[in-house]
């Protein structure tokens, strides 16, 4: 629903950083101290950090400024203490704050307190959830009410779902600058990544194990949308990377572990700007094995479906555990996975304009500087939280329950270039192919 998003300045913080203490959040508070804390000592951003155990946030602050190397200005961060279990703490945590983000999951059993504070207190919201369910309960539970308060909530702000989110996004701006006209199918593929995963991402996915609602393509579209806003799922066929495909423009891909949530976050996304998109528009994702062929492909799904097998089932996740083959919860990569890691994804479509033009649409997105689900997530949702609280005036109008690419834009791609994420978007005329792709 839009409306005038509130931007009230009068507030004591531009940010702050919730859950500052768990393995996330740490990463959050380092970026801000890093990025946002000059080595003069100067505050480009007015932020603190929140959390349940005031000793924990202290130590979690001195983390975050030794390896930022601002040690010299530890004190001159803001620590508050606050509880989901603590309406009240929760609440004047949000009245002081423009923005709040949150990284304290599983969302379905720690987030609905946070969401309706903000709501209460007309403050900005953005988080890391994975799990759609949550993001059905606060649209149908507090929609509404943020829309006529002015207030954005926005969830999936890391490496779920903003790539995949924000490519789609510039895809279809370039369709239509080119051709006034939508690509009414787009294929997005991992051609590169490295990383790890922490206890937080295991509980979410155990949180979620069974839950048939992960797997349904148009769950958010009949779950999340306003009142206003009428779906009907698309009449085109819609053909999901569920093992293993071969793409006309990827060649032999394999299930993408990410790939079921990323997929309902982008068409939810056409649903809340009003079918920009296209009303039969087809969306999937996949992981591509580049030059590796049809057994890579399979090799690599097979391992995808071992893996949520392993953690799914008690004693064997038991095992891993006492082996230290799974991270426990507050763990996660080493210092040295979080500083290689890397990852990039393109999205293609195609479309024609109404002279008969046939033109291919592709954005490529990626980061060289560090894990894409940890150090970039930590820099991908602070960015996020900061369109709303420096650039509101550039996000979209969208308020209530939102994506990054609904309720904030075009903007947030800006602010995550000049802090070392790359964007290719090429557009090109082309002759026709009657080649879809075969999935298997």
């Amino acid at each position: 629903m839009e409306s005038q998003p509130l931007n009230d300045s009068g507030r004591e913080f531009d940010v702050i950083v919730y859950g500052a203490t768990g393995f996330t959040g740490r990463l959050v508070a380092e970026y801000f101290c890093e990025h946002y804390v000059t080595e003069n000592g100067e505050f480009l951003v007015r932020f603190a950090l929140a959390g349940r155990s005031m000793k924990k946030l202290e130590e979690s602050r001195q983390t975050a400024c030794t390896r930022a190397r601002r040690e010299a200005y530890t004190e001159k961060i803001p620590l508050i203490a606050a509880d989901s279990s603590d309406e009240a703490s929760l609440a004047e945590m949000c009245r002081r704050a423009k923005v709040i983000i949150t990284t304290v999951g599983p969302y379905l059993k720690y987030g609905e307190p946070l969401v309706k504070a903000c709501v209460d207190s007309r403050t900005h919201y953005c988080d890391l959830v994975g799990e759609a369910p949550f993001v059905a309960l606060t649209s149908q539970k507090y929609g509404r009410l943020a829309a006529e308060r002015g207030v954005k909530v926005v969830h999936c702000c890391g490496f779920d779902s903003v790539p995949s989110d924000l490519s789609c996004l510039l895809l279809q701006d370039a369709a239509l600058k080119a051709a006034n006209a939508p690509c009414e199918s787009v294929s997005t593929a991992v051609t590169e990544l490295h990383g790890g995963f922490s206890g937080g991402t295991v509980a979410s996915l155990l949180n979620l194990a069974g839950s048939k609602d992960t797997f349904d393509p148009y769950y958010l579209c009949k779950q999340a949308l306003p009142e206003c806003v009428s779906f009907t799922p698309s009449s085109k066929a819609y053909s999901p990377v569920r093992f293993m495909t071969h793409d006309k423009d990827f060649g032999y891909g394999a299930f993408f572990i990410m790939a079921p949530l990323n997929e309902q976050v982008v068409r939810w996304s056409n649903a809340l700007m009003g079918f920009k998109y296209g009303k039969d528009f087809v969306y999937r994702e996949l992981m591509s094995v580049n030059k590796g062929g049809f057994f890579s492909a399979l090799t690599t799904s097979m391992l995808v479906y071992v893996g949520m097998l392993c953690i799914k089932f008690s004693p064997i996740r038991s095992l891993l555990f006492a082996l230290r083959l799974l991270p426990q919860p507050g763990e996660g990569p080493s210092q040295k996975v979080l500083d290689s890691g890397f990852f990039e994804m393109r999205a293609v479509g195609r479309t024609q304009s109404k002279s008969g033009q046939n033109f291919r649409v592709s954005v490529t997105v990626g980061s060289k500087l560090g894990d894409p689900g940890y150090r970039e997530t930590a820099k991908m949702i602070a960015e996020t939280g900061l369109c709303m609280a420096l650039n509101m005036d550039k996000c979209t109008k969208l308020c209530g329950v939102g994506s990054p690419s609904a309720s904030v834009g075009s903007v947030l791609k800006d602010r995550l270039e000049k802090k070392g994420f790359y964007f290719e978007v090429d557009t090109h005329e082309e002759e026709v192919e009657n080649n879809d792709g075969r999935d298997m």
